[in-house]
């Protein structure tokens, strides 16, 4: 049970891709690809890495494999970012942390009490919630008929040690479970807001334009459909107001973290092309700015290959300053971004206002004002 659990969330962060078997390890978020495809490979092909695959034109467009592969994988190959420069080794991670525990979300400043709910003492941790919790403890002596569980000092430890635990059987009870999930879905549906009351107080807003000799480059991104189909925008425009620029890229499947990071990525690089000096970029995504101006970044993370790439472009700059706005104030890149995912279209060089995208444009050069409830303790007050 717990081997099948730390296999499951098991991943390579692929910064270099020099460590990462690109047949065998699990890279591209679907599971090995070796186990999506029916097909023989060679034993010298199954042990070439991600850095190989890709060596032929430093893209995943043409790919020095033998095989060719379904655009199902295709498309969550390619949002993971290529840097054939990159020097660092290739990490190995696990989601066990993505457990929703009391802990886990106060760390991600969810505003949540980190206790154990179940016996009141400690941190709720998967370490605690599994291994630690007097109520857990309980639960496994419902079970100690079928199986005992050997304490370790450490969840992922418990886990392996654990590894070998038959298979429950219908006769594993767990007292009261049925009551419990009754009344926390009882008190889901009738319980007050427990957050403490924040005002919130009407602003104006509106797109600003840059300083004088300044660009300003509005980024976002779009997650549509079932298959998480995800398109990076961006628009640029000057101290006038006027269009300079944009683009509107198709990556492929992912997530919304992940489209918001390209959307960056893929501004910065074309800003370089167009020889753009003095930079001020606007982000809806606070997440991503937050990324961006943190000053550690683990290689573990699942997002550090893009956010270091993110960060590499920023010191190519004379000034670049990276902010986060409204989603009312970025309607026009909004906009872009929901058209390109829709359409699955990818656009390089728009050079002139899109005709879908005349009235949202308009309405920023003419700085027409909006206003909205907002907390009364925002950063933007």
């Amino acid at each position: 049970m717990g081997k099948a659990i730390v296999e499951a969330g098991r991943f390579k962060v692929v910064h270099s891709g020099r460590d990462t078997n690109f047949w065998h390890d699990n890279w591209c978020k679907i599971g090995p690809i070796r186990h999506l495809i029916h097909c023989p490979i060679s034993l010298e092909e199954s042990r070439i890495t991600v850095a190989e695959a890709s060596s032929h034109s430093n893209s995943w467009h043409n790919l020095a494999i033998s095989v060719h592969l379904p655009d199902f994988i295709l498309n969550h190959i390619h949002v993971v970012p290529l840097n054939p420069y990159c020097t660092k080794f290739d990490a190995c991670a696990w989601v066990h942390n993505d457990i929703a525990c009391n802990k886990t979300l106060a760390d991600k400043n969810i505003p949540i009490d980190s206790s154990c709910p179940l016996c009141l003492s400690g941190d709720e941790t998967p370490q605690h919630l599994f291994c630690d919790c007097s109520s857990t403890a309980n639960v496994w002596q419902a079970g100690a008929r079928r199986f005992k569980t050997k304490p370790s000092i450490n969840f992922e430890e418990w886990l392996k040690l654990n590894d070998s635990c038959i298979d429950l059987s219908d006769t594993f009870n767990v007292p009261h479970v049925h009551m419990a999930l009754a009344r926390a879905a009882e008190f889901a549906c009738l319980a007050f807001d427990l957050r403490p009351y924040i005002p919130k107080v009407f602003v104006e807003l509106f797109w600003h334009p840059p300083p004088r000799g300044w660009f300003k480059l509005n980024v976002d991104g779009s997650c549509l459909g079932q298959d998480n189909a995800i398109a990076a925008t961006g628009i640029f425009r000057d101290c006038n107001n006027y269009w300079f620029n944009g683009f509107a890229q198709f990556i492929g499947f992912g997530c919304s973290m992940k489209l918001e990071l390209w959307s960056l990525l893929l501004g910065l690089n074309k800003a370089k092309e167009l020889s753009i000096d003095l930079l001020e970029v606007e982000s809806d995504c606070k997440t991503v700015v937050d990324f961006i101006n943190c000053a550690i970044v683990l290689d573990v993370h699942p997002f550090a290959p893009l956010i270091l790439m993110c960060r590499s472009y920023l010191s190519q700059f004379s000034h670049c300053i990276v902010k986060h706005i409204y989603r009312e104030e970025n309607n026009c890149c909004d906009r872009l971004a929901k058209h390109a995912a829709s359409t699955k279209t990818s656009i390089f060089n728009i050079q002139a206002v899109p005709p879908f995208l005349h009235n949202v444009f308009w309405a920023d050069l003419l700085g027409i004002r909006r206003s909205f409830r907002i907390s009364k303790n925002s950063n933007h007050l």
